[in-house]
């Protein structure tokens, strides 16, 4: 019966997290058994201050894409196929300004990016990464831009109802999870003089085994 106390089958990084970060040792006396001696008083997954120890990544980028007419104005995050890390977006803001009564839509994307996109600046908002917020060089997922004469893509999973010549700040704080190859795309669904301004928020973490598997 000796291991089966610990039924934690994907939190020993984790768990090795929180011990590093509390400072025992776990040769000691019951730390062993860590994941049932510890009565649970803090969620580490909701502290971003822990991401680092969780082997995670705290991303960031920005953009300001004008449509002019005969174009959609279109932003994608895409998670590349090779990249073996999860990306979940944790916060998205945006406003827009059209001309038109275009309907706005959140799309989902699978195979490779277009290459009518332009990847973005992106990278870590954690001074402790010590990589930099540059154009596909700062982070696994990659931000990037579009005005094409169509949408390039994706199915439809969520829509608003615009309105002519509107300033719509939106805030959206719903998570939305990329496997590898895979891209959350948005923007208005028809063509028009229109301007897409905004930046988005995800954390980028490896993916556990049975995650691999599903991918």
């Amino acid at each position: 019966m000796a291991g089966l106390h610990n039924a934690i089958k994907y939190g020993g990084q984790l768990l090795k997290g929180l011990a590093f970060a509390v400072g025992v040792d776990p040769q000691e006396s019951g730390v062993e058994r860590l994941g049932e001696t510890l009565t649970p008083t803090i969620d580490p997954w909701t502290m971003p201050e822990w991401a680092y120890l969780r082997a995670e990544r705290l991303i960031a980028s920005a953009f300001d894409i004008v449509g002019a007419a005969g174009t959609v104005p279109e932003v994608m995050l895409y998670n590349p196929q090779t990249s073996r890390r999860l990306l979940v977006v944790t916060n998205l803001h945006w406003s827009w300004v059209t001309t038109t009564g275009a309907t706005f839509q959140y799309r989902f994307f699978r195979g490779a990016l277009p290459v009518s996109f332009t990847v973005q600046a992106s990278g870590p908002v954690d001074t402790r990464d010590p990589g930099l917020i540059a154009n596909n060089g700062g982070s696994t997922g990659q931000l990037a831009t579009a005005a094409n004469a169509v949408v390039q893509g994706g199915n439809v999973f969520d829509t608003m109802q615009g309105e002519a010549a509107p300033v719509r700040p939106i805030n959206d704080v719903n998570p939305v999870i990329l496997a590898p190859g895979t891209g959350f795309s948005f923007g208005p669904g028809v063509v028009g003089v229109q301007r897409f301004i905004g930046g988005i928020r995800w954390r980028e973490r490896i993916m556990f085994p049975n995650e691999q598997a599903r991918a």
